[in-house]
């Protein structure tokens, strides 16, 4: 779910052509579902970011799953999430409240070393894919 906008430049997948076609940071645009399987190749990534997207996303535990699978050794995950609540608007769209501690125990039990910062109500979590 990159959306319109991304921070630097790079490849971004969202379920919106729309999105994708006004982002014009992106290197490459991908059209996919965070809910499904992703059609991307094992490995494929030495990277991925989620920023402000993962309490959207009602399977959390498959996306992330589909994450590890397409990093590579040693890749990293950055997830960024709003460490205070978020305004009604946005409510109405969560699927999930998982709490930052809960994030970390699923992100670990999907094969990754965790660290966390919570700075000026932003958690980043930085996660790294363990040598299989």
């Amino acid at each position: 779910g990159c959306g319109a906008y991304s921070y630097v430049p790079s490849v971004g997948l969202d379920i919106s052509e729309k999105m994708l076609d006004n982002n014009e940071r992106l290197t490459k645009k991908l059209i996919g579902d965070l809910e499904q399987p992703l059609s991307i190749p094992p490995s494929s990534f030495s990277s991925v970011t989620a920023i402000f997207v993962m309490n959207y996303i009602e399977n959390s535990e498959q996306l992330l799953s589909e994450i590890h699978r397409v990093l590579t050794q040693e890749g990293k995950f950055v997830m960024i999430l709003s460490a205070k609540p978020i305004n009604e608007l946005h409510r109405k769209h969560q699927k999930n409240t998982l709490s930052i501690s809960k994030w970390l125990e699923l992100i670990q039990q999907t094969g990754f070393t965790t660290k966390s910062i919570e700075y000026k109500n932003i958690c980043l979590i930085s996660a790294t894919k363990q040598k299989s």
